[in-house]
């Protein structure tokens, strides 16, 4: 079972819909370092946060990754609650 992210590494849509494309239904195993290359580490860390994505969530099992992801969802969900 693969972990379908996406990465925004273009300034068009056109673009991160072909990034999503390259992506496809490989794992991020696969493909994670060639994005986190692209992208320059700020932007790839910027990126994984704002999507929750967990510090090497490439290498994690679905099932841990969900877990991990599931927590990091619900502080960016607060967060946004308490700017209310």
């Amino acid at each position: 079972m693969s972990i379908v992210t996406h990465f925004y590494t273009g300034s068009t849509e056109s673009e991160v819909y072909q990034t999503n494309i390259n992506i496809g239904e490989k794992a991020p195993s696969e493909y994670v370092a060639e994005y986190r290359a692209k992208m320059g580490e700020e932007n790839y860390l910027k990126t994984c946060t704002e999507n929750a994505l967990p510090p090497g969530f490439e290498k994690l099992d679905y099932f841990t990754f969900i877990e991990k992801r599931r927590k990091l969802m619900a502080k960016i969900i607060k967060k946004g609650y308490e700017k209310l």
